[in-house]
């Protein structure tokens, strides 16, 4: 594992404008890619993995981190001599710095009384957003999938409902908040994503949800479940 600066040239990482960053690179002596397979190492649910062995996420919400921050991913690779993963991200300045080790003043407010479905598949970004959520005072039922979630739907009333777009099992995070909207339509909904890619950004462009992309803070969650309960549901 590597960390350095670096300065990138235009068109030396894809979707990466020229310039200074910090590069972080794991390298493995593995069996390594092919072209083919680098092609398409960044898209959601790709995998070579055998059926039940993998959902082919990692490396796309890798990259949608990557973008969100400013930054991008590369992966060098070739059958045979192993694989190098480069996370591409902007340095702070010393003024950055300042300002982030600042003390921030927050509103301790807690949005108190409603009840929350949290449609989570992957268990450590839930389980970070369960603990924020209860710690707003909201009673919260996670769900990992879109056919789980219609369940939970079924079973119990929810004011809210807070579901990730792209997720495992046939459904995404979109078709299930267009099912919900129908079934209940006094129930809020948002959706959260960190995937960037020309694809999923077409889809959202048609949604009347707030969206909320990954990674959030603690008050970024607070400021749309504020937006949430302050706006008539979709």
């Amino acid at each position: 594992m590597q960390t350095r600066e670096v300065q990138v040239a235009a068109g030396q990482v894809a979707e990466l404008a020229p310039g200074r960053y910090v590069c972080v690179a794991v390298i493995d002596n593995g069996e390594g890619m092919s072209p083919d397979i680098l092609d398409r190492v960044f898209e959601p649910f790709f995998t070579t993995k055998g059926v039940g062995k993998g959902t082919g996420l990692g490396l796309s919400q890798v990259y949608g981190f990557a973008r969100q921050s400013g930054g991008g991913a590369q992966i060098v690779s070739a059958p045979g001599q192993g694989a190098e993963i480069r996370l591409y991200l902007p340095p702070l300045s010393r003024d950055d710095a300042a300002v982030e080790g600042a003390p921030v003043e927050t509103d301790a407010s807690r949005i108190e009384g409603g009840r929350l479905l949290l449609v989570e598949d992957d268990p450590g970004v839930a389980a970070v957003a369960l603990e924020i959520l209860e710690e707003l005072g909201l009673d919260v039922d996670l769900a990992e999938n879109g056919q789980d979630a219609l369940r939970a739907l079924d079973q119990a009333a929810f004011d809210m409902m807070l579901t990730d777009v792209v997720m495992p099992g046939g459904m995404s995070g979109v078709d299930l908040a267009r099912v919900a909207a129908r079934s209940w339509p006094e129930m809020r909904i948002a959706l959260v994503s960190g995937y960037v890619g020309d694809d999923v950004d077409e889809v959202l462009a048609d949604t009347p949800w707030p969206l909320l992309r990954k990674p959030y803070s603690s008050d970024q969650l607070r400021g749309l479940l504020e937006q949430l309960t302050a706006a008539p549901a979709a």
